[in-house]
């Protein structure tokens, strides 16, 4: 059985390994990390900065859901990654939610935006259970980019 737990310095091994698989960083829409001194900075800066879940299986981290103050402090990006072999089963379908729920109790009234490759079916899919709505369409890279928002209360 999964379960989601908050990140605590006790999880940068696990952490960094989701942050250096490139198949994961591909489909999460980063570039994955293979540099140990960028590693341990980047673990300690969502340590510090962001609010993020890990999703484990068997103690084993699988997938992490983080809530990141956006650049422009107008409320936080979601984003969230799951590898390969433990999509389409229902994981993320069921942990988004929890994350949600457990942000919620720590920032009660925030505005959370979330970005989406328009194809991305499946993310949308999350996205909508969860009561988010598109905001906005943008093209970054040559691609269009759906950011969808939600309102804490």
């Amino acid at each position: 059985m999964w379960t989601i737990k908050k990140l605590a310095m006790t999880d940068a091994e696990g952490y960094k390994n989701l942050l250096k698989d490139h198949e994961l960083a591909n489909a999460a829409g980063f570039v994955a990390i293979d540099n140990a001194i960028m590693l341990d900075m980047l673990f300690v800066s969502t340590l510090k900065n962001d609010i993020t879940y890990l999703i484990l299986l068997n103690q084993q981290t699988i997938g992490s859901i983080s809530f990141s103050l956006s650049l422009d402090f107008t409320g936080y990006e979601v984003g969230y990654m799951l590898k390969q072999q433990y999509r389409h089963q229902g994981i993320m379908r069921q942990a988004f939610p929890r994350a949600l729920e457990a942000f919620k109790e720590l920032r009660p009234m925030a505005t959370l935006f979330a970005k989406v490759h328009e194809k991305n079916s499946y993310s949308k899919r999350i996205l909508s259970n969860s009561s988010f709505m598109l905001y906005k369409q943008q093209i970054i890279n040559q691609q269009v980019i759906e950011i969808y928002q939600k309102e804490l209360q």
